[in-house]
């Protein structure tokens, strides 16, 4: 069975003010305007890592966040574990857990995707046939935080590259055999592709909520 990894290396810096609204605020213990853990942030009432945790759980053995650990995550059944060595970058992270799991692949999310669709996770898993790596790629854009590695192919190509200096998730993406999934085909599954939806200021956090299925 594949694991999933939540990686929740990165803090959201513009979010003074969250704290107003119905449904949308900070977790408990988090103060209004400091550097805040975005897998923390609630929306609807949840925070996202309980959002995609209550998902992930159905699809995936193995449930991992790379990052500091924090309270917020107890009682969760997350393995925590640090990035890898090297420069900075997601890429330290899919290679931690690529190094720690035994599992045949990783389903890769960043912690602040708070409507995950089980749909469009089950699409890259049925998709993993004869490649290393399955990712969506909207309008030309790759999306390396919701996506599917292949734990031996990839985990080699994450070390070259952060041996070469490479920190970017992308780098890998490329580097190995990814079959895209582009906008027609994710479409189908919502056209408005909320599941890749992220929140990194106020604002965003706010629309967020707004779009709850």
């Amino acid at each position: 069975m594949i694991a999933a990894a939540i990686l929740a290396g990165g803090r959201a810096t513009r979010m003074g003010g969250v704290g107003v609204g119905v449904g949308v605020g900070l977790g408990a213990g988090v103060s209004v305007g400091a550097s805040v853990n975005k897998a923390l942030l609630e929306v609807g009432g949840l925070t996202i890592v309980d959002r995609q945790v209550r998902l992930l759980r159905q699809l995936c053995g193995e449930l991992w966040l790379v990052g500091e650990d924090d309270p917020g995550y107890a009682g969760l059944g997350l393995r925590v574990i640090g990035d890898a060595a090297g420069p900075e970058g997601p890429l330290r992270g899919i290679a931690a857990v690529l190094a720690a799991t035994t599992a045949p692949a990783v389903l890769v999310v960043g912690c602040d995707m708070p409507w995950l669709s089980e749909a469009a996770l089950r699409l890259l898993v049925e998709s993993m046939v004869g490649v290393d790596a399955v990712a969506p790629r909207v309008d030309g854009q790759p999306e390396p935080l919701h996506a599917l590695y292949s734990r031996a192919p990839c985990a080699a190509a994450a070390g070259e590259l952060l041996a070469a200096g490479q920190g970017g998730a992308r780098a890998l993406l490329e580097r190995v055999n990814t079959r895209w999934l582009e906008r027609d085909v994710l479409a189908a599954i919502d056209p408005e592709l909320r599941f890749l939806t992220n929140v990194n200021t106020r604002e965003q956090l706010a629309a967020a909520d707004m779009m709850r299925p």
